[in-house]
């Protein structure tokens, strides 16, 4: 006997497609992730500033002012 096929259940299919698919601002993220990681200077310079937050070599900046300010002093 043939199967019965409802709209609820073609409904219920597409909502499961859709809640597995990634959007193209996922896969644009995806890539650029890539990108990076695929830069060894890149991935050297990451590296660096991981040590430096570690040992507190960094400054805070809570504004644009307090940026503009911390880069006028550099």
């Amino acid at each position: 006997m043939a199967e019965t096929i409802t709209l609820k259940r073609v409904y219920e299919e597409l909502k499961t497609i859709e809640r597995q698919m990634e959007t193209k601002d996922d896969l644009h993220q995806i890539l650029a992730t890539l990108e990076i990681m695929g830069n060894q200077e890149t991935m050297e310079q990451i590296e660096r500033s991981k040590g430096d937050i570690q040992h507190g070599r960094f400054k805070q900046v809570t504004s644009t002012q307090d940026f503009l300010k911390k880069i006028d002093h550099a």
